[in-house]
């Protein structure tokens, strides 16, 4: 699957990519064109957005989170297009309805895990979790649940068929999600 080995490493590591990078490898649905406040002409990647900040241009530590749990059901889903049923112009308004995205079919996906990636979709700014919290979150699953991927239910991509070592907290899929907490006390407005 090309759309998931831009995004993975030859060492499995997991790579967010800067938008204005990765132009060429999304059709234009993902994106919603606007004016800055310079008056120039952007793209803006809505389907990892927070409401506040396609509405509003609005840039904080709480949009950050709501984009890492989209990351998140990306990963639980092998690179799923995040909201792919609906048009990336009409995105706010289904947003602000409850629309949410699906638990992922995937028994690596537990419903602890999900939770975690439904926390950080709450429409209020203030209700989603910090990352300090993220992180204390995310380490306890890694150390109560070491379970992997199921690849095997995604026929496009190829499993290794040798038995792996049993699993450690490293080798959990949120191993690469566990993340310090940034130092994010400023808010920014763009």
């Amino acid at each position: 699957m090309d759309s998931l080995m831009h995004r993975i490493d030859g060492e499995g590591v997991i790579k967010v990519a800067d938008f204005g990078l990765t132009e060429d490898m999304y059709c234009t649905n993902y994106f919603r064109r606007r004016k800055s406040e310079t008056g120039h002409e952007e793209k803006v990647p809505v389907r990892w957005m927070a409401p506040e900040s396609i509405e509003d241009s609005v840039y904080t530590q709480a949009t950050d989170v709501w984009s890492y749990g989209v990351t998140m059901w990306e990963i639980f889903t092998c690179g799923r297009v995040p909201y792919a049923g609906i048009h990336a112009m009409g995105l706010l308004k289904q947003l602000k309805r409850g629309e949410r995205l699906e638990k992922p079919d995937n028994k690596a996906c537990h419903d602890d895990i999900y939770d975690v990636m439904f926390s950080c979709w709450k429409l209020e700014a203030g209700g989603r979790p910090k990352f300090s919290d993220l992180v204390v979150t995310v380490n306890d699953l890694l150390e109560r649940d070491a379970g992997y991927l199921e690849l095997s239910r995604f026929p496009t991509l190829t499993v290794a068929t040798t038995t792996p070592p049993p699993p450690s907290p490293a080798d959990h899929p949120l191993a690469e999600l566990a993340v310090s907490e940034p130092d994010m006390d400023n808010d920014l407005r763009v």
